[in-house]
């Protein structure tokens, strides 16, 4: 986090599930969302057809009909900003103004009155104008009065100022509905809008993987990379910063997050040599002892060039541009330099402490050079180039120097210029900070971290001061990984999350806590049925309570089972979780095209989970079949656990 930021967020897609949008109706209802019209999406949804989606012509409402209101802001009829040449378009609203810190009067705003023939989510497109040199820009929207979004305006290639965009999706009322544009960093024309009903797009988990950038990653974290994946899209994992606060909010609400996180800032060598010291290992590991999940980020003290005891330069803010004068570009452009050698010592010290982690089989979401591309760090003070050096640099020295296998890589950024590579980054992540109290799922920032990939990562939200609503979350298929809340008064101070939200989230169906994370998390790995290579087999959706889908055979036919999986070498017990209803059945599972298991299933008409045997593995992918499910068999996972070494 940057570590003095109140406002607005820090700089961030829809799926029509049966089950979660007829929930998310009726809840947003109660919540005043959706007003009368919840019954209107329950129908469209558990009917499945996309009927209004084809129907429906776009609406579209010009600058012409905005309502405005306070200062700054007005109408311009094909009138460009100062001395720009290149505008061609009828006309805008003019966002060309500074903020008046000495004026009582609100800050120009301009509304938007649409009329929508039902209720639904909705693809937001925006016509907007930024003239050349202006940079990216970000407005700020609310739908009908209620939440925000910070919405990016991406600056435009050489002799082109005008742009139309699909920024974000929004959830409208059937009838009379209001979306307000606010200033944000300002210096930008708005065109026009256009509302379309969102499409739904094949869910993100679909086209994610578990499979580690690290080929030689250990098992751990390799089986919880498994459990991201096998969770993304159901449940959201539930995230604090900091152990006292995780503390805390069991002592509140009863319920202790599954994910802690925690700071390598104290580890810092040029912090140890003022006096430092730290013991968030020692947190960390009984966290794991606890069978909780440990997320590290790292303020990393600038190496040099920081300040000493002098008021407002104090040695302890040198992970600021501001307070230190080390250059990363420089160092990163003369290896053979005193500067590019204290980069491989800072890193090597961190290294020794996640290697004690490491020796205690502590898998890691490990976040390092967060936030780069706002500037506020000295990593991200150069840009993205030198920042992506400095990424993959580490990656180099953490992996193939200290043989650190236990890290699950999390890149910290929506720009593609940031973006290091597919092959250094596990998790995509961003850094979200609503107002308070606005419990927004920012579904426009989930939609550029799916589209930063091509949905091949699994995206979550690495920081957050308000948790977004679990019921709008399913609503606008926002499938964060997992959230974590920032410390202090973040979490604690009642305004920017209630104890009434904190409440709610921690006991909400779709969101994990500690006590519901599996023992065997991190020495199993599940392969769903549903998601291997079924042949003759129908693909079925389960009860949520029993099982999220599975696969079966029908009347007297057989089918066959495929999985590919990526493992670490080892001896692993496979076990099934299966249904018989027409009694015993036999089969063989067969391992990388070798017969490996011979097992028996009784019959049994509930999910019955059994182990069949062991079979051997070496490091990578490996194919596991099953080439005949017999009648009547229903098959929900696949699970393999190492053997203790």
């Amino acid at each position: 986090m940057e570590m003095r930021k109140t406002h607005l967020s820090k700089v961030q897609p829809m799926k029509w599930r049966k089950s979660s949008l007829v929930i998310c109706a009726a809840l947003l209802f109660l919540l005043g969302v959706i007003g009368n019209n919840a019954a209107a999406i329950a129908a469209d949804s558990s009917s499945g057809e996309k009927t209004s989606a084809k129907r429906m012509a776009g609406i579209t409402v010009t600058y012409k009909e905005a309502v405005l209101e306070g200062y700054g802001i007005e109408k311009r009829e094909r009138v460009p900003e100062a001395n720009d040449t290149l505008y061609n378009g009828e006309g805008y609203v003019s966002f060309f103004f500074e903020e008046n810190k000495s004026t009582s009067d609100p800050i120009g705003s301009a509304t938007f009155k649409v009329n929508v023939p039902e209720a639904g989510l909705y693809a937001l497109t925006v016509g907007y104008y930024i003239p050349q040199g202006y940079g990216n820009k970000a407005t700020v929207i609310q739908v009908n009065g209620m939440g925000t979004e910070e919405l990016t305006l991406e600056a435009l290639p050489a002799e082109q100022v005008r742009e139309e965009k699909m920024l974000t999706k929004i959830m409208l009322n059937a009838g009379s509905n209001t979306i307000q544009f606010m200033r944000g960093w300002g210096y930008y024309g708005i065109e026009y809008i256009k509302l379309d009903l969102a499409d739904p797009p094949e869910p993100g988990y679909l086209k994610a993987t578990d499979i580690l950038t690290n080929p030689n990653a250990t098992l751990e974290a390799r089986a919880l990379m498994n459990y991201l994946l096998n969770q993304y899209g159901r449940k959201i994992i539930s995230g604090q910063h900091t152990l006292q606060d995780a503390e805390w909010i069991n002592q509140q609400i009863g319920k202790y997050p599954a994910i802690l996180s925690s700071d390598l800032m104290d580890y810092s060598p040029s912090r140890v040599e003022k006096g430092a010291v730290s013991s968030e290992i020692e947190k960390l590991l009984q966290w794991h002892e606890r069978g909780g999940i440990v997320s590290l980020c790292w303020h990393w003290n600038a190496p040099k060039g920081i300040g000493g005891d002098e008021p407002d330069r104090e040695w302890w803010r040198g992970f600021y541009t501001e307070f230190t004068t080390f250059d990363v570009e420089y160092a990163l452009q003369h290896p053979e330099s005193e500067d590019y050698q204290l980069l491989l010592r800072d890193i090597d010290a961190i290294a020794v402490q996640l290697k004690r982690l490491q020796d205690h089989h502590v898998p890691v979401l490990w976040r390092p050079l967060h936030e780069a591309e706002g500037g506020w760090f000295w990593w991200g003070a150069k840009g993205p180039e030198p920042a992506k050096q400095l990424y993959r640099l580490m990656y180099d020295r953490l992996t193939n120097h200290h043989k650190l296998n236990n890290l699950i890589w999390v890149w910290n950024s929506v720009q593609e210029e940031w973006y290091p590579g597919d092959d250094v980054v596990d998790v995509v992540t961003v850094d979200i900070y609503n107002p308070t109290g606005d419990y927004h799922p920012n579904i426009s920032k989930y939609d550029k971290l799916l589209s930063l990939t091509s949905s091949k990562k699994i995206a979550a939200l690495a920081e957050n001061g308000p948790i977004p609503d679990p019921d709008l979350l399913q609503g606008y298929g926002a499938d964060w990984s997992f959230f974590t809340t920032w410390t202090g008064d973040h979490i604690r101070d009642g305004k920017t999350n209630t104890l009434e939200h904190l409440h709610k989230v921690y006991h909400h169906d779709y969101v994990l806590t500690l006590d519901e994370l599996p023992a065997d998390l991190f020495t199993s790995l599940i392969y769903k049925a549903e998601y291997g290579q079924p042949f003759g087999l129908f693909k079925e959706e389960g009860h949520r309570s029993t099982t999220s889908g599975f696969v079966s055979s029908q009347k007297g036919t057989n089918g066959k089972l495929k999985f590919k999986v990526n493992v670490a070498p080892g001896t692993y017990t496979v076990t099934v979780r299966y249904k018989a209803v027409k009694g015993e059945k036999q089969g063989k599972a067969i391992v990388n095209s070798q017969s490996a298991i011979k097992y028996t299933l009784s019959a049994t008409k509930t999910w019955k989970e059994i182990p069949i045997g062991q079979i051997t593995l070496p490091k990578g992918e490996n194919v596991i079949e099953f080439p005949s499910i017999g009648a009547g068999v229903s098959m929900d996972y696949v699970k393999l656990t190492r053997s203790s070494e």
